[in-house]
Parts: structure tokens; C-alpha cells; sequence
């Protein structure tokens, strides 16, 4: 069955057990920059561009129908990601059917116990952005809050204020603060800006190996091989171990950190520089290659697979 034979029968409910996976030459990530797809699902050669119904085990149920939606497998016990193709998150009619809170699973709810992770959600505008994370992805986290500037409305979200308005002080003040107002309460802190769509589950399994007693960020790492002058690096998603959370705060300052770099880079080089390593691994917790061209930049495989 060649791959156009098996994309037309993804794209029915007659699902047999012949077209349980294909195979795809791109690398999978645990988040993604929602807005990058939307304008390349069109040359989406290798995957089904709509699904009428995905029924996902463990995690998620289905979809409302003509959602696009990019399904990819990490290759660890048939677990999946869901990335939306649409232009912003905030458009998601089924968001609130595949990331309902009541969805967890027992798995999943073990790996929340076990893996505390506080989530801070930089927004501009909590009308757009910050009340589509608070409605998705943000439940699955033990601690959530939203970081805005000194002024700005916060639509009943919780919030914690910003004076920095420019993104790479932003950063700076944001882990600063969190350590100096919540101190260790979780074990994990991710830091993301409200256009990323975050797989909690997919980031606890990322971290399960990992002790947070050790100063660890895990993030974007730009793979300096690939040249995309047209696409921005200035959002991501990170994330910190307690440990890297009290070294940045009692080592970081202005001059052990100061550089004009991107803000991806900034991150990277300042935990360097107070002794917090990158994630030995490797692995991206961000997706900002554009998905045609992500197989120049890994040599990863996954797996677009179906489960009944």
C-alpha cells in the first residue's frame, strides 16, 4: 500500500490493522509553537491533514470533527502528542474534549504525583492567549500562574507581575521572583509563553529519569546547522529543576549574564555560565523547525500510529 493509499484511508473511519502506523522522518517534541503550522499543513506529504475522529489511549478521546490535527509518536510505549494545525490556540474548539482534567488517566495521575510541576505562562493578553492555556494544556500542571506585566488585566487569572517588559529581562525576573515567592514548591518549573501548546504528561516522562536535585534546564537548543533567518527564536518553553532554580537566583545578575542574544540563546548561555547543564540528552522540549525541514536537523524517526 503506498503512503497516498494509506493517507486516503486515514482520512475515513475505516481504520484496518495494515495502516496501524506510518513512519515519519521528523523528530517529535513534548511542545510546539502553535503558529508555525498553520501555514504548511498543505504540504503535509506524509500525514493525514484532517481526522474526522483520533482515539488516543491513556490521555485523550477524540476530536470534533475537521479539526486538523498533527499526531506523532515519541516512541516510548506508544505514547503520542497532539499538535493543532490551527493558527492560534485560542481557536481550539476541542481543546477542552482532548485536555479535559477529568481525563487523566491512573498513569497519569501517578506521574503528577510523583512530578510536581509549577507552570508559569508569560502573556501579553490574558483574553487571548492566557484564557486558551488556562482552559488546555495549563490543568495537567500541579501549580499554574500567569506573568504580566504591572498594570495589565488579568481576567481572573492568577497572576504574579512583571516590571520587564522586554522578553530576555522578562526571564531574568520572572525565575527570580517565582523562586523568591513560592520558593520550593514544586520540583519542576516550566516557563512558557502563551502561544506554545504543552504536553504535561509527554514533559513528565522527559523528566522521570531526571533528579531535580540536580541544576538541570531542560529547552530550546537551536541546532546551529539549520538556517532559518525567517523564523523568530524569541519564545519558548524551558524548564528547571529546583536545584537550577536556587543557583539562578543566588548566582545570576547582570553581569554574569549579559548578552544581546537571542532569548533562546540568552537562557542557554547564562545557566551555563552559574554551572546549570543543559539536558545531557539532547532533547528539544520546543519545536521551532519547520516540520518539512526538521528531518535535516534530527535523525530521529517516529511513528504516526492509531490506537483502538
Amino acid at each position: 500500500m503506498s503512503n497516498q493509499e494509506k493517507l486516503d484511508k486515514l482520512r475515513t473511519d475505516d481504520w484496518n490493522d495494515d495502516i496501524q502506523e506510518l513512519v515519519a522522518n521528523i523528530p517529535t517534541f513534548p511542545s510546539c509553537k502553535n503558529t508555525m503550522y498553520n501555514k504548511r499543513k498543505k504540504n503535509l506529504l506524509v500525514l493525514p491533514k484532517t481526522l474526522d475522529q483520533i482515539i488516543i489511549d491513556g490521555i485523550w478521546t477524540r476530536t470534533t470533527k475537521g479539526d486538523p490535527f498533527l499526531l506523532t509518536d515519541d516512541n516510548t510505549e506508544g505514547r503520542m502528542l497532539i499538535f493543532s494545525t490551527q493558527k492560534n490556540i485560542s481557536h481550539l474548539s476541542a481543546a477542552d474534549i482532548i485536555y479535559g482534567d477529568d481525563k487523566m488517566t491512573e498513569e497519569g495521575i501517578m506521574l503528577r504525583e510523583s512530578i510536581s510541576i509549577s507552570c508559569y505562562i508569560i502573556t501579553n493578553n490574558c483574553m487571548n492567549g492566557g484564557i486558551a492555556v488556562n482552559k488546555t494544556w495549563s490543568k495537567r500542571c500541579n501549580h499554574v500562574r500567569y506573568l504580566v506585566n504591572n498594570g495589565a488585566k488579568t481576567c481572573g487569572l492568577p497572576v504574579l507581575y512583571l516590571k520587564n517588559k522586554e522578553r530576555r529581562s522578562q526571564y531574568q525576573e520572572a525565575i527570580s521572583k517565582i523562586y523568591d515567592t513560592y520558593g520550593n514548591e514544586s520540583d519542576w518549573t516550566l516557563i512558557a509563553t502563551d502561544d506554545n501548546y504543552v504536553i504535561i504528561e509527554n514533559v513528565r516522562y522527559l523528566l522521570n529519569k531526571t533528579s531535580s536535585g540536580i541544576p538541570v534546564m531542560f529547552g530550546y537548543n537551536k541546532d546551529f546547522r539549520v538556517s532559518l533567518p525567517q523564523y523568530k527564536h524569541d519564545s519558548s518553553v524551558m524548564v528547571l529543576s529546583k536545584s537550577a532554580m536556587a543557583k539562578y537566583r543566588h548566582l545570576n545578575n547582570k553581569f554574569v549574564c549579559r548578552t544581546k542574544k537571542t532569548v533562546n540563546l540568552y537562557n542557554l548561555l547564562c545557566m551555563k555560565r552559574i554551572g546549570i547543564s543543559y539536558n545531557s540528552e539532547g532533547s528539544k522540549l520546543f519545536n521551532i523547525i519547520p516540520i518539512e525541514l526538521s528531518h535535516y536537523a534530527s535523525s530521529s524517526t517516529i511513528k504516526v500510529s492509531h490506537t483502538k
